[in-house]
């Protein structure tokens, strides 16, 4: 054969060879590309959903923290009037302020009447009637806890404390009010402490409980078992006023001598302190925070010892 056809056939070998491995590294490389292209499109579509639901939760937040604020109408339902220059700490109300406070819890009471708690529940008395008739029995009853640790029927007697006292229906119209009002037990509570604490400025039909039975209550949700596991059933906001409104009352009995067991009240302000300044949709947030930085420093300057 000729040597000069010799060189075209291996030429053209070689380029159909050649044809063939591009042909079959492209098929190979097409390959590994829609697989990795398969796989980045199904990590995508993962993270989207991930995405999605993360999405939702911070929806779902933002809507509960939107829930947990009141609106103008809402306070004027609840209680009557902006009650905005009401929530104060004063240690003596003038007589104005005691009306208007007392007024506002009136409103109060009838705003839970109207939502249907006294027909649900058949208080005869209404729900006013129903909070002097708790007051007086918890007043009469504080826990007894002073040896929870080492008598295990004093520590079941603590743990049931309120159904004991109250009842299976008292305890649970309290329970429904606190879980179904959310949104207004705050200002509730602080306008409730307000009467509470200036009982002798600003007397009322039912007989508020002394410093002793309020530190006694204190004591039960801050320093003991059967209290905390109260709480830690309740959700976070109310967990936190309740502590928070036990504090004050602490903070109290140690400026009247009374802090009977020796609560450290720096210690509890410093770790309520930090669950306050990080939880949204507290009405009050920096007044707490106030207070309780107050509590925290005057507590560290009682420490410091006399040069």
């Amino acid at each position: 054969m000729n040597k000069k056809y010799i060189i075209i056939i291996i030429a053209l070998t070689a380029i159909v060879a050649c044809y063939i491995g591009i042909d079959s590294f492209l098929k190979w490389h097409d390959a590994g590309m829609n697989a990795t292209r398969d796989q980045v499109q199904s990590e995508c579509d993962q993270r989207i959903l991930v995405l999605n639901k993360e999405i939702q939760n911070l929806e779902d937040e933002l809507l509960k923290e939107k829930n947990f604020y009141l609106s103008p109408e809402k306070i004027n339902d609840a209680f009557g009037r902006d009650i905005s220059d009401l929530i104060s700490d004063k240690n003596t109300l003038n007589p104005d302020e005691c009306t208007a406070v007392k007024e506002a819890l009136a409103s109060f009471f009838n705003y839970l009447d109207n939502n249907g708690y006294s027909d649900r529940y058949n208080l005869k008395d209404g729900t006013y009637g129903f909070y002097k008739n708790t007051l007086l029995n918890l007043s009469r009853n504080p826990p007894d806890f002073s040896t929870e640790s080492s008598e295990f029927l004093t520590l079941l007697q603590s743990l049931s404390h309120f159904s004991r006292i109250l009842g299976r229906t008292g305890t649970q119209v309290i329970k429904d009010i606190l879980e179904n009002e959310t949104d207004v037990v705050e200002p509730a509570m602080a306008l409730f402490y307000q009467l509470i604490q200036n009982s002798t400025s600003c007397p009322t039909d039912e007989k508020m409980p002394v410093l002793k039975t309020q530190y006694q209550y204190a004591y039960f949700f801050l320093n003991t078992l059967s209290g905390k596991s109260y709480l830690m059933r309740r959700n976070s906001k109310l967990r936190i006023l309740a502590c928070y409104y036990a504090l004050r009352v602490v903070q109290m009995a140690e400026s009247k001598a009374l802090n009977l067991y020796g609560l450290d009240p720096r210690t509890q302000a410093e770790l309520l302190l930090y669950e306050i300044e990080n939880h949204r949709g507290l009405l009050y947030k920096k007044t707490y925070i106030e207070h309780l930085e107050q509590i925290i420093n005057a507590t560290q300057d009682n420490l410091i010892p006399e040069q």
